[in-house]
């Protein structure tokens, strides 16, 4: 039996409709939550953005086997129907990449992506630079080959900062892309790393030029339902500063989303979306029905900025094929997206440190071990060096909770 939720959500004013109501071809058991909307002005254009995109592992694998048209079959008509579809590209486009090919996937595997619907490929992340400068420059030219506009980089640092446009319709839409990954850069193609002071003027500059400006970060902690206290402020300043659309990854699960008085729309965490969760140096089992799960955001914008935005939900399969999330899932995920939506609104600092410790400090600990027995002592170095005050506090945590008593909660459980 499926889940029946609220037409309207009391404390955030968002709805739930079919999600035929955002494209007629999409089925009728799908719902969607929409979290903005007001009467256009004039012509309206359509902009989709989706989470965490990879192309290697149990991706590439499918891909192999069936082609990579049946990766999104399902989902690309969506993508295809907006003048501009946004993806967090999750690693290196480049042949014979060396040693173990994670997070890497061959070039043609951008023209894919870019037949799929895909057309801004944000490359500001963690997994970009995995085999240096070289991988980067690859991936930027699979990026162009196949006519994906590269976001966050560039061939150097000045090229990583530029503003990206994606006109349409006449509505001129501008994007900016930089990801906080704490990756030393050598020379030749560069990534914009994240520098909150740096993309505040960025904003502030692009704006008078464009009618809607989308940033996007690649920020934050991985499967938390909240972001950082910290990351959120920082997206408010960023809205504040002129960004219409703020989207925000790297916690390969959804959070939350929030929408300012004027109208303007926060995304803490777009999720996976065509990503293998499995992939990696280990597997972390937090979160696994989560980290499957995703949605498409869809961005209906006029010359005066945003007039809809909304959400459908998606799930990967075993094989990694992206689906529609029907039924009770479908229902599961909405649900979901309006609780941790409607905890923003309060102080959830508690439950952010609660499951950062619960979460996470296992799965680091796992990584140091793997390290140290396979003798890598300059990952084991690099980890030291990014340690700070919160994952003294994190550590801490977990420990005093693994010492109490099975089945205890703490007070903050009810927030989850």
């Amino acid at each position: 039996m499926t889940t029946t939720l609220p037409l309207v959500d009391a404390s955030t004013g968002y709805r739930i409709v079919p999600a035929r109501a955002l494209l007629p071809e999409l089925p009728a058991d799908v719902s969607a939550i929409v979290f903005h909307e007001r009467t256009p002005v004039g012509r309206t254009i359509r902009v989709c953005a989706v989470g965490d995109t990879g192309l290697s592992g149990q991706v590439g694998r499918t891909a192999s086997k069936l082609g990579y048209g049946a990766l999104l079959r399902d989902i690309a008509p969506l993508l295809q129907s907006a003048a501009a579809t946004f993806a967090n590209l999750e690693g290196t486009l480049m042949e014979h990449p060396g040693g173990p090919a994670l997070f890497a996937a061959p070039p043609e595997a951008a023209a894919a992506l870019r037949q799929s619907g895909v057309t801004v490929a944000h490359l500001a992340n963690n997994h970009v630079y995995d085999f240096g400068p070289s991988g980067l420059a690859s991936t930027l030219a699979a990026a162009a080959g196949a006519s994906l506009l590269a976001l966050g980089a560039g061939s150097d640092a000045a090229a990583s900062q530029r503003l990206v446009r994606t006109d349409c319709g006449g509505v001129g839409v501008g994007w900016l892309g930089c990801g906080r990954t704490l990756l030393p850069q050598g020379a030749g193609a560069r990534f914009w790393e994240f520098d909150e002071q740096a993309l505040l003027g960025a904003i502030r500059k692009a704006r008078p030029s464009v009618d809607v400006l989308i940033a996007s970060v690649h920020i934050g902690f991985m499967y938390l339902d909240y972001p950082h206290p910290d990351h959120r402020a920082m997206a408010q300043r960023c809205a504040a500063a002129g960004a219409d659309i703020v989207l925000m990854h790297h916690p390969h699960v959804l959070q939350g989303i929030e929408t300012t008085p004027d109208g303007k729309i926060v995304c803490y965490s777009l999720g996976n979306f065509l990503f293998d969760w499995k992939e990696g140096l280990i597997t972390n089992q937090v979160m696994v029905q989560e980290q499957n799960e995703g949605a498409v955001f869809v961005f209906d914008l006029d010359r005066s900025g945003l007039a809809r935005a909304a959400a459908v939900p998606t799930r990967s399969d075993e094989s990694c094929c992206v689906r529609w999330a029907s039924g009770d899932r479908g229902s599961a995920i909405l649900e979901r997206l309006l609780r941790i939506s409607r905890h923003l609104g309060g102080d959830y600092a508690a439950a952010f440190w609660r499951q950062r410790s619960e979460r996470n400090t296992k799965h680091v600990l796992r990584m140091l071990r793997f390290y140290i027995v396979h003798g890598e002592w300059g990952s084991v170095w690099r980890m030291f060096t990014k340690v700070r005050r919160h994952h003294l506090r994190m550590l801490a945590h977990w420990a005093l909770a693994s010492l109490r008593p099975r089945g205890s909660k703490d007070s903050h459980a009810a927030t989850s």
